[in-house]
């Protein structure tokens, strides 16, 4: 025989109508909810209060003598929502349950927000004799909701695209512009991962969903949008992080201008070659790559014959033209590693990487056979001299001539080969390079 050790309880009896009433007016004046029973008499500015619990006394301000056998029209103001209060009176006249929220007024005279709950008591008969109407304050959701839907119209207004992720780096939310810029909607993307959204940015994903810490990543690039993006985590009260925001700005027109900046200081604005500064620049980083690599470069140093008498004879116009078609045909005829520089004036500076001396000679006596073989305008023939410099880490020990006599300068770890055509060759003076000074010119005949 088995004994349990629960405790035996005698079997339930119905409470008594006594017992009940008791319990239920308990239950009422102890409800956290506002409670109010009127009557059905629509008479005499009617129904009236005929009861009411503590928490309604406490959400109008108004004590229960003060509330009995007074109409709920004394909660009414003027921010009242009189198409509300139509719609009330018409659910309740005809005994049907009543929800809906409006405008009441405190007794001194403060607005709170009231949430109607209101249902019709019936007889045995089914008359309506009272109405219980339970009622809650809801000024402080409402103004959460209020504040929750002007942050989302804040949002939705700034240019700037806003994605939020959870955890997992699954997308949330995103803002109008975010849609604008994608081409998705919210509901398209919505508990798909970000890499929909930036599918180049996989870097911004491991990060949202590993390390989940703060990015930033300029001059991301979108499809045909620039995009600075940062992303912040977001935090609960446990500092447990629960989403990810990513705000991305377009700067496209920052990419512009900073690309037309470049242009400006880096391009010719006549020829549209490279200029004297990017090939200062170009050459020092070159001379810094030699020192810890065995690699080779030439540079050609080209010099238009007689340029000057061009100018004289035709004009400077037409000189500015042969100049633009001399560097199209250059242009066309190197490599795409090489670099075309204009030097000044007529000056030409051309940077072939990784590529040996007897190439480079068979390249500057191609592009001086394609020069010499162009046609221009009222002028019998065009031509150039090409200088070919080769240089190469370690290739001499350290060299260094000056006397007075002397036609041209060697540096250390350089060799030199120059390179002829025409009747006389004029190769300026580069020292800011550190390449080759040449300190004057020579007439060399074939």
């Amino acid at each position: 025989m088995i004994h349990s050790n629960m405790p035996q309880y005698s079997e339930h009896k119905k409470l008594t109508a006594t017992e009940f009433n008791s319990l239920m007016t308990m239950a009422i004046q102890q409800s956290f909810n506002a409670i109010v029973i009127t009557n059905a008499c629509f008479e005499n500015n009617g129904p009236h209060i005929l009861f009411c619990n503590p928490a309604f006394c406490e959400m109008t301000g108004y004590s229960e003598e003060e509330l009995i056998g007074q109409s709920p029209r004394i909660l009414q103001g003027p921010e009242t929502d009189l198409t509300v209060i139509q719609e009330l009176k018409d659910c309740i006249s005809q005994g049907l349950f009543f929800h809906n929220h409006t405008i009441n007024y405190r007794k001194d005279k403060k607005p709170y927000d009231v949430e109607w709950n209101i249902s019709p008591i019936k007889n045995e008969t089914g008359k309506i004799t009272h109405f219980v109407s339970v009622q809650r304050d809801i000024t402080e959701k409402n103004e959460s909701l209020k504040y929750q839907a002007m942050l989302v119209a804040a949002i939705n207004t700034t240019p700037d695209t806003i994605v939020i992720t959870d955890d997992q780096a699954k997308i949330k939310f995103m803002n109008h512009a975010a849609e604008e810029l994608s081409g998705y909607t919210l509901a398209d993307l919505k508990d798909e991962p970000i890499t929909k959204l930036y599918p180049h940015d996989q870097k911004l994903i491991e990060l949202q969903r590993i390390k989940n810490q703060n990015l930033e990543n300029k001059d991301h690039v979108y499809e045909k949008h620039f995009l600075e993006l940062v992303s912040s985590p977001l935090k609960d009260r446990n500092g447990t992080i629960t989403h990810n925001v990513s705000i991305g700005r377009n700067i496209n027109h920052h990419i512009e201008i900073k690309s037309q900046l470049e242009e400006w200081a880096n391009y010719d604005s006549l020829t549209s070659i490279f200029n004297r500064r990017y090939g200062e620049h170009l050459l020092d980083t070159i001379q810094k790559d030699m020192c810890n690599e065995d690699n080779s470069c030439c540079v050609l140093l080209a010099d238009f014959d007689c340029f000057k008498t061009i100018n004289d004879t035709h004009g400077h116009a037409l000189g500015d033209k042969v100049l633009q078609q001399v560097m199209h045909e250059l242009s066309k005829n190197l490599r795409s590693k090489d670099t075309l520089i204009r030097w000044g004036g007529d000056e030409i500076l051309i940077v072939l990487p990784s590529i040996k001396l007897d190439s480079a000679l068979k390249m500057a006596d191609r592009l001086r056979t394609v020069i010499e073989s162009c046609k221009f305008p009222r002028i019998e023939e065009v031509t150039m001299s090409f200088g070919v410099v080769t240089w190469k880490r370690k290739s001499l020990k350290q060299v260094f001539y000056e006397e007075q006599t002397s036609n041209y300068i060697l540096l250390k770890q350089m060799v030199v080969t120059v390179y002829f055509h025409t009747q006389y060759l004029k190769l300026k003076s580069i020292c800011s390079t550190k390449i080759i000074q040449f300190i004057h010119s020579q007439k060399i005949f074939c």
